[in-house]
């Protein structure tokens, strides 16, 4: 016990340890970026049966189209994208601070008024599927224009090309 005195090497992060502990660590940021960027990706916009944008509301979907009069129109769907009657969803629609009054026309709501002048701004499309239910809410960035692509209303557009980041659509 009283022998020969042992060679201590300190600990660093070298070698194997080293190559572990980077391996781990370039796993965790990549799976940190592809979580992130699948996040955060803007939703592609869907067509809907009337030509306008599909929204992703819950239990049904729901169409956001603007009438040739600029009237808003809002239509639910089933599953198979059939029509169906509004029955317990409240809507709300939204440019600014103007509230737009809807209306049942058959299985459509209707805005009581066009759309004001311009040829973008954003709508606020907020959607209840019943009483106590939380609201769903929809940006819809509005422009004003057919799309040369695929010649849908620019607010519906579904090429690849198009952006609702920083209000343009860019042709």
């Amino acid at each position: 016990m009283g022998g020969e005195a042992r060679e201590t090497k300190p600990i660093t992060l070298e070698g194997e340890y080293l190559m572990k502990k980077s391996l781990s660590l370039w796993l965790v940021t990549f799976a940190l970026l592809l979580f992130a960027s699948t996040a955060f990706a803007a939703e592609k916009t869907v067509a809907g049966p009337k030509g306008g944008r599909l929204l992703a509301s819950t239990p049904q979907q729901a169409e956001f189209f603007v009438n040739k009069e600029r009237r808003i129109e809002i239509t639910f769907y089933d599953a198979n994208l059939k029509p169906i009657s509004p029955s317990e969803q409240s809507v709300e629609v939204r440019v600014g601070k103007n509230a737009f009054q809807l209306e049942r026309q058959g299985e459509t709501l209707v805005s009581t008024v066009p759309l004001p002048e311009g040829h973008e701004f954003l709508v606020v499309v907020r959607i209840t599927p019943k009483a106590g239910d939380k609201p769903q809410n929809f940006r819809v960035p509005f422009h004003d224009g057919i799309c040369s692509g695929c010649k849908r209303a620019e607010y519906a557009c579904i090429c690849d090309h198009h952006g609702d980041e920083g209000g343009g659509h860019q042709h």
